[in-house]
């Protein structure tokens, strides 16, 4: 996996991070903050977790170029089922 695929994936997983803590936050003092910031908190974490998801299957596919067949089928074909699944 090249350097900035492997940055980009920290600085989204460090966001969903500070998101899940600002949920967790949120959920301490309920009355201080409506459902839709909360739930705001929470689509961008998934939104950040989703990504990386895609950006982990698209290196991966990358490396399955340099398998022979049918191994590079098979592998290509598993890592979409994975990002499917979601």
């Amino acid at each position: 996996m090249d350097t900035v695929t492997q940055k980009s994936m920290t600085h989204r997983l460090n966001r969903a991070g500070g998101q899940i803590q600002a949920v967790k936050r949120m959920l301490e003092q309920p009355e201080t903050y409506s459902c839709k910031e909360v739930v705001s908190q929470l689509k961008a974490a998934r939104s950040a977790l989703r990504k990386v998801s895609e950006l982990y299957v698209a290196a991966q596919i990358t490396h399955c170029d340099a398998l022979p067949e049918p191994e590079r089928t098979e592998s290509i074909t598993k890592a979409l089922e994975a990002l499917a699944v979601d």
